[in-house]
């Protein structure tokens, strides 16, 4: 619809796996950059700026003073600008995932990875706050060394996040080939004022992914590799330095190694992702937020322990499985009356472990 207001999307060419047999090849993707849009942003909804992005200046200044302690800003391309930060630096953050779309729970189920972006501060539910860049077919995405899909996309985040982090238009692509003269990009990065919104600038301050896009994208060691962890070098339970060993008398081997700022910047090949040379990210950028890396099979047995103790507990139907059945007949109540579009077609009971409560699970 033309009533709708969002900058142009940006076309650049991309490795993308296709064909079957499959064939890696130069396509081109139409983008939303986050300079781009963030520029636009502020000059054309100065309303949506200052309640999405800033808060109010006592809540840009406040969120900096508390992230005092934080080792990210150990980072020397951070520490000359700690005291402006404050008055103009608005902390951004990113999400990348893969995502169910078509034959959701089926067999035949196809991914699609998805690049999106927003401000950490300010007011607004999810999808106001997180801002769409590209996504790709799983299956399209090439993982071969010199031609890969990830690094492509990794490149061109790289240069836009450095262009917020500036705060200017940027003079060159993200190949590094200056913009032709008469383009638009050669306009906005050559005239008279090229700040992107008016002193405001960005750092990319959290980085969001669960455990096996940290692995593929963001160059962390998977769960279950013999040395697990991005920031220590602890090993798995066979290992000479066990991840589960929180011993403190005396104190677990790994918890005097523990990673700083400095070992990741002296250590570039260890995470080679091209976002990492973006002024102020590191491996610590990473967010490790509890629903994207803890072990969801733990909430089985959580869901079934609740189930044991209503069952055996806390009702007082004539058996368990009367209970359970009426349980049952409760939720899919509930299912209906909410509109439940995800939901469990059945709930049984069964007493192989049910009677003593032992390895229960949903």
């Amino acid at each position: 619809p033309t009533s709708i207001a969002m900058p142009e999307p940006i076309q650049l060419p991309m490795k993308i796996q296709a064909g079957d047999p499959p064939v890696i090849e130069d396509t081109h993707q139409w983008l939303l950059l986050p300079h781009v849009l963030f520029a636009h942003i502020y000059h054309n909804f100065k309303d949506v700026w200052q309640k999405r992005f800033v808060g109010t200046a006592e809540q840009l200044s406040g969120f900096w003073q508390c992230q005092d302690d934080n080792p990210q800003f150990q980072h020397p391309a951070i520490l000359p600008h700690r005291s402006s930060m404050r008055k103009w630096c608005i902390p951004l953050r990113m999400h990348s995932d893969g995502v169910v779309v078509t034959g959701r729970g089926r067999s035949w189920s196809k991914m699609l990875d998805v690049f999106s972006w927003g401000p950490v501060l300010g007011w607004g539910q999810t999808d106001s706050m997180l801002y769409f860049i590209w996504a790709v077919w799983e299956h399209h995405v090439s993982k071969v060394t010199d031609r890969s899909t990830y690094d492509g996309i990794a490149n061109v985040l790289r240069w836009s996040f450095t262009a917020l982090w500036e705060g200017h238009w940027p003079t060159r692509d993200h190949m590094g080939n200056e913009f032709p003269v008469g383009s638009r990009a050669h306009e906005l990065s050559h005239g008279t004022d090229t700040r992107l919104a008016e002193g405001y600038y960005g750092l990319l301050w959290v980085i969001e992914s669960d455990l096996d896009f940290l692995a593929v994208f963001w160059n962390f060691p998977r769960n279950g590799a013999a040395c697990p962890c991005a920031y220590c070098p602890c090993t798995n339970r066979t290992g000479p330095m066990p991840f589960d060993d929180f011993s403190i008398a005396p104190p677990a081997p790994w918890m005097s190694e523990i990673r700083n700022i400095e070992y990741m910047l002296a250590n570039p090949a260890i995470f080679p992702n091209p976002m990492y040379s973006i002024p102020g990210v590191t491996p610590l950028t990473v967010c490790i937020d509890w629903m994207h890396t803890k072990y969801l099979g733990t909430d089985q047995y959580f869901l079934g322990s609740v189930l044991w103790v209503l069952c055996y507990k806390l009702m007082d139907g004539v058996s368990a499985a009367a209970n359970c059945a009426e349980i049952w007949k409760h939720v899919k109540e509930e299912y209906r009356l909410r509109n439940t579009p995800t939901r469990y077609r059945c709930l049984l009971y069964t007493s192989d472990a049910a009677d003593e409560g032992l390895g229960v699970d949903l």
